[in-house]
Protein backbone atom coordinates (compact mmCIF):
# COMPACT_ATOMS: atom_id res chain seq x y z
CA UNK A 1 0.00 0.00 0.00
CA UNK A 2 1.25 3.46 -0.85
CA UNK A 3 2.55 5.68 1.96
CA UNK A 4 -0.05 8.41 1.39
CA UNK A 5 -2.89 5.85 1.73
CA UNK A 6 -1.42 4.48 4.95
CA UNK A 7 -1.20 8.03 6.32
CA UNK A 8 -4.80 8.77 5.24
CA UNK A 9 -6.15 5.63 6.93
CA UNK A 10 -4.08 6.25 10.07
CA UNK A 11 -5.46 9.78 10.32
CA UNK A 12 -9.02 8.49 9.89
CA UNK A 13 -8.45 5.84 12.60
CA UNK A 14 -7.02 8.44 15.00
CA UNK A 15 -9.89 10.82 14.26
CA UNK A 16 -12.46 8.08 15.02
CA UNK A 17 -10.71 7.20 18.27
CA UNK A 18 -10.58 10.86 19.36
CA UNK A 19 -14.26 11.45 18.54
CA UNK A 20 -15.80 8.26 19.95
CA UNK A 21 -13.40 6.75 22.49
CA UNK A 22 -13.75 9.65 24.91
CA UNK A 23 -13.95 9.68 28.70
CA UNK A 24 -17.50 11.04 28.44
CA UNK A 25 -18.64 8.22 26.11
CA UNK A 26 -16.94 5.56 28.24
CA UNK A 27 -18.77 6.94 31.30
CA UNK A 28 -22.07 7.00 29.38
CA UNK A 29 -21.43 3.39 28.36
CA UNK A 30 -20.78 2.35 31.98
CA UNK A 31 -23.95 4.16 33.10
CA UNK A 32 -26.04 2.42 30.43
CA UNK A 33 -24.62 -0.97 31.46
CA UNK A 34 -25.39 -0.23 35.13
CA UNK A 35 -29.02 0.61 34.25
CA UNK A 36 -29.61 -2.04 31.58
CA UNK A 37 -32.51 -3.56 33.54
CA UNK A 38 -34.46 -0.33 32.88
CA UNK A 39 -34.62 -1.02 29.13
CA UNK A 40 -36.64 -3.28 26.85
CA UNK A 41 -34.60 -6.39 25.93
CA UNK A 42 -34.48 -8.82 23.01
CA UNK A 43 -32.42 -12.00 22.79
CA UNK A 44 -30.72 -13.77 19.91
CA UNK A 45 -28.61 -16.80 19.22
CA UNK A 46 -25.90 -17.08 16.56
CA UNK A 47 -23.92 -14.42 14.72
CA UNK A 48 -21.00 -14.33 17.15
CA UNK A 49 -18.47 -13.85 14.36
CA UNK A 50 -19.93 -10.56 13.13
CA UNK A 51 -20.27 -7.26 14.94
CA UNK A 52 -23.57 -6.93 16.80
CA UNK A 53 -24.92 -10.27 15.50
CA UNK A 54 -28.52 -9.99 14.27
CA UNK A 55 -28.40 -6.17 14.32
CA UNK A 56 -25.05 -5.81 12.51
CA UNK A 57 -25.19 -2.52 10.57
CA UNK A 58 -22.96 -3.87 7.79
CA UNK A 59 -24.69 -5.36 4.78
CA UNK A 60 -21.38 -6.94 3.71
CA UNK A 61 -19.70 -8.39 6.81
CA UNK A 62 -21.49 -11.73 6.77
CA UNK A 63 -20.49 -12.11 3.10
CA UNK A 64 -16.82 -11.27 3.82
CA UNK A 65 -16.62 -13.75 6.68
CA UNK A 66 -18.49 -16.37 4.58
CA UNK A 67 -20.81 -19.08 5.72
CA UNK A 68 -21.86 -17.06 8.77
CA UNK A 69 -25.36 -15.91 9.55
CA UNK A 70 -26.48 -12.99 11.65
CA UNK A 71 -28.31 -15.30 14.01
CA UNK A 72 -31.97 -15.18 14.88
CA UNK A 73 -34.07 -13.35 17.40
CA UNK A 74 -35.61 -15.45 20.15
CA UNK A 75 -39.24 -14.99 21.13
CA UNK A 76 -38.23 -15.00 24.81
CA UNK A 77 -35.35 -15.81 27.11
CA UNK A 78 -34.62 -19.53 27.31
CA UNK A 79 -32.85 -21.76 29.83
CA UNK A 80 -29.76 -21.74 27.64
CA UNK A 81 -27.94 -18.41 27.74
CA UNK A 82 -28.49 -16.38 24.54
CA UNK A 83 -25.50 -15.23 22.51
CA UNK A 84 -26.74 -11.64 22.50
CA UNK A 85 -29.00 -9.44 24.60
CA UNK A 86 -30.15 -6.24 22.86
CA UNK A 87 -31.31 -3.33 25.01
CA UNK A 88 -33.65 -0.69 23.59
CA UNK A 89 -34.66 2.72 24.90
CA UNK A 90 -37.76 4.18 23.23
CA UNK A 91 -37.36 1.76 20.32
CA UNK A 92 -33.69 2.63 19.68
CA UNK A 93 -30.93 0.07 20.17
CA UNK A 94 -28.57 1.49 22.79
CA UNK A 95 -26.65 -1.48 24.19
CA UNK A 96 -25.58 -4.90 22.96
CA UNK A 97 -24.48 -7.54 25.44
CA UNK A 98 -22.38 -10.25 23.81
CA UNK A 99 -22.16 -13.47 25.84
CA UNK A 100 -18.95 -15.17 24.75
CA UNK A 101 -19.22 -18.03 27.25
CA UNK A 102 -20.82 -18.67 30.64
CA UNK A 103 -18.64 -16.04 32.33
CA UNK A 104 -17.36 -13.66 29.64
CA UNK A 105 -19.57 -10.74 28.63
CA UNK A 106 -18.71 -7.80 26.36
CA UNK A 107 -20.76 -4.69 25.70
CA UNK A 108 -21.25 -2.41 22.72
CA UNK A 109 -22.74 0.99 23.49
CA UNK A 110 -24.60 2.78 20.68
CA UNK A 111 -25.55 6.45 20.26
CA UNK A 112 -26.96 8.59 17.46
CA UNK A 113 -26.58 12.16 16.31
CA UNK A 114 -28.84 13.03 13.39
CA UNK A 115 -28.22 10.58 10.54
CA UNK A 116 -25.05 9.23 12.21
CA UNK A 117 -24.90 6.23 14.49
CA UNK A 118 -21.72 5.41 16.37
CA UNK A 119 -20.83 2.65 18.76
CA UNK A 120 -18.07 1.69 21.15
CA UNK A 121 -17.16 -1.93 21.95
CA UNK A 122 -14.41 -2.50 24.49
CA UNK A 123 -12.58 -5.56 25.74
CA UNK A 124 -10.71 -6.01 29.01
CA UNK A 125 -7.46 -5.21 27.22
CA UNK A 126 -6.89 -1.90 25.44
CA UNK A 127 -8.52 -3.29 22.29
CA UNK A 128 -11.66 -1.51 21.16
CA UNK A 129 -13.97 -1.43 18.18
CA UNK A 130 -15.77 1.62 16.86
CA UNK A 131 -18.49 1.56 14.23
CA UNK A 132 -19.73 4.75 12.60
CA UNK A 133 -22.70 4.41 10.25
CA UNK A 134 -24.33 7.14 8.19
CA UNK A 135 -27.96 6.87 7.09
CA UNK A 136 -30.07 8.69 4.52
CA UNK A 137 -33.85 8.25 4.45
CA UNK A 138 -33.49 5.34 6.88
CA UNK A 139 -31.03 3.41 4.69
CA UNK A 140 -27.35 2.92 5.47
CA UNK A 141 -25.07 4.70 2.98
CA UNK A 142 -21.69 4.46 4.73
CA UNK A 143 -20.26 2.19 7.36
CA UNK A 144 -16.82 2.46 8.93
CA UNK A 145 -15.58 -0.26 11.28
CA UNK A 146 -12.38 0.35 13.22
CA UNK A 147 -10.72 -2.21 15.47
CA UNK A 148 -7.84 -0.70 17.42
CA UNK A 149 -5.33 -3.03 19.07
CA UNK A 150 -3.24 -2.20 22.13
CA UNK A 151 0.02 -2.60 20.19
CA UNK A 152 -0.85 0.44 18.04
CA UNK A 153 -2.17 -1.54 15.08
CA UNK A 154 -5.65 -1.27 13.64
CA UNK A 155 -8.03 -2.79 11.11
CA UNK A 156 -10.22 -0.38 9.20
CA UNK A 157 -13.15 -1.41 7.00
CA UNK A 158 -14.84 1.19 4.81
CA UNK A 159 -18.18 0.38 3.18
CA UNK A 160 -20.39 2.46 0.89
CA UNK A 161 -23.87 1.67 -0.39
CA UNK A 162 -25.73 3.09 -3.39
CA UNK A 163 -29.46 2.85 -3.95
CA UNK A 164 -31.77 3.32 -6.92
CA UNK A 165 -35.39 3.96 -5.93
CA UNK A 166 -34.85 2.41 -2.47
CA UNK A 167 -33.18 -0.72 -3.89
CA UNK A 168 -29.57 -1.45 -3.08
CA UNK A 169 -27.74 -1.55 -6.41
CA UNK A 170 -24.09 -1.29 -5.42
CA UNK A 171 -21.98 -1.88 -2.32
CA UNK A 172 -18.25 -1.59 -1.85
CA UNK A 173 -16.14 -2.55 1.12
CA UNK A 174 -12.75 -3.77 2.05
CA UNK A 175 -10.28 -4.06 4.87
CA UNK A 176 -7.40 -1.68 5.27
CA UNK A 177 -4.70 -2.07 7.93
Amino acid sequence: MEDWKIKEYSELANQMLCQVYTKNNVNRMKNTIAHKKDFQVQYSRGGLLIARGYYCPSLLEEIFITNVRRGKLLARSTKRRPDYCYYFDKGKLILVQRNLDDETVRYEWIDRIGDFEYSLYMEDSDNCQIIISRYYNGKIIENTLLTSFSAGYFDLVLETYNYDQNRLVFATGGERN
